[in-house]
């Protein structure tokens, strides 16, 4: 298939052609019919815009997509209904807000994207493109900034609300020994409106076991990024925190780490309470002596509201003594059973992959609330049998 954008250009050039050409016969049928000429000037100038979309996409997007099919067979319904003077305004209208759809699709494919539908991975999560390289890392200055197709050579620190980064690589560098929680992206400070991570790659020094996280902080959004090389993907360490459709791989064991005697616990996500936290639709996979796929505690502060569902946790290590415990670990911490806490449709790898050989465990006061309430539901196996959950006692 050529370059599809080509063939798009082509597609809109030839709905501008047949326009014209059914602007010229509804021309001749006189003064009565001049509100169908209207309409038809309005849709002319409609497509117009839309080639002039297209041509803005030249260079930016990949070179085969099925969605070419898509418009095709639509410039197809589009010369049929010309074909009757009658139906073409109203049928050439449906068309062109259908191709309208469709653009904005191509503009931003991911966008299109159902949390949850897919399997998250190199082709639809991270940064794509060239970009433009920084000098150092970036903090936030003031609410609401928007970094955009920026290479930043440094961490991020947001200090502001409504910050977004889109479509950047965060090449966070080696952390300073003084700093032992050496995060790639830091949100600490409570925010009137989340900052948010689109579209992003996020990458620590997977040799140095200062650096601790991809993404740490709360009140921050995290969409379909890439986050590898850190010992935890993500660490939420307080409220309304959504990590939505990433791709948290490759977090590498490191025996001594000033944390825990015993080396680095190497979680994708580990969530340290607060509320409002959600964990939808990200495959997880897990490697070496890794900790969990979602560790979640109440080491902060109480639970109140910590979604998992629809996520895809894998382990890949085939040594047993070095496979990850199991996939999601909730654990409350002595403070009393969690609050509002869902774990519905997740996927696993199968059981002799995990070191338990079980998908999860959660302590008794969480695992029970959560039954009453129909929230521990729809958990399976990547062959379909349903995932072994187990009541853990152990309130710690």
């Amino acid at each position: 298939m050529a370059d599809y954008t080509s063939e798009l250009d082509a597609v809109i050039l030839a709905l501008q052609e047949k326009l014209s050409s059914v602007e010229e016969n509804l021309a001749s049928l006189g003064e009565t019919d001049a509100g169908q000429a209207v309409v038809i000037e309005s849709v002319s100038a409609e497509s117009a815009a839309l080639a002039t979309r297209v041509s803005a996409l030249e260079g930016t997007v990949p070179a085969e997509d099925p969605r070419v099919a898509e418009l095709q067979k639509l410039f197809g319904m589009l010369s049929e209904a010309a074909t009757t003077t009658g139906k073409s305004v109203s049928a050439l209208s449906q068309v062109v807000s259908d191709l309208d759809a469709r653009l904005k699709k191509i503009e931003s494919p991911r966008s299109s994207l159902v949390p949850g539908t897919y399997k998250p991975g190199p082709g639809t999560t991270g940064h794509v493109g060239t970009l433009t390289p920084t000098v150092g890392g970036i903090t936030t200055t003031q609410a609401g900034q928007v970094f955009q197709n920026l290479l930043i050579n440094g961490p991020v620190v947001i200090k502001h609300p409504g910050v977004q980064f889109i479509n950047c690589h965060i090449k966070a560098g080696l952390s300073p020994a003084t700093d032992p929680s050496y995060a790639a992206i830091k949100c600490y400070d409570a925010l009137t409106s989340p900052a948010k991570i689109i579209d992003c790659t996020i990458e620590s020094v997977p040799t140095s076991n200062l650096s601790s996280c991809g993404v740490q902080g709360r009140d921050v959004e995290v969409i379909r990024c890439n986050i590898f090389g850190s010992i935890d993907g993500v660490m939420s360490t307080n409220s309304n925190v959504r990590i939505i459709s990433c791709w948290i791989h490759d977090l590498p064991k490191h025996p001594v780490v000033a944390t825990h005697k015993d080396g680095s616990h190497n979680d994708g996500v580990q969530a340290q309470g607060g509320n409002n936290v959600e964990i939808i639709g990200n495959y997880i996979v897990l490697g070496y002596k890794n900790n969990a796929g979602v560790m979640a505690t109440q080491d902060v502060t109480k639970v109140n509201g910590l979604v998992i569902d629809r996520n895809w946790f894998s382990s890949i290590e085939p040594t047993k003594e070095n496979q990850t415990p199991v996939a999601i670990n909730i654990t409350q911490t002595a403070k009393g059973a969690m609050a509002g806490v869902k774990v519905t449709n997740n996927v696993f790898s199968l059981p002799a992959t995990w070191r338990l050989d079980r998908a999860a465990l959660i302590d008794s006061g969480t695992y029970d609330a959560m039954v009453a309430a129909g929230t521990l539901a729809g958990n399976v196996y990547e062959d379909g049998t349903p995932a072994r959950i187990t009541r853990n006692s152990v309130a710690a």
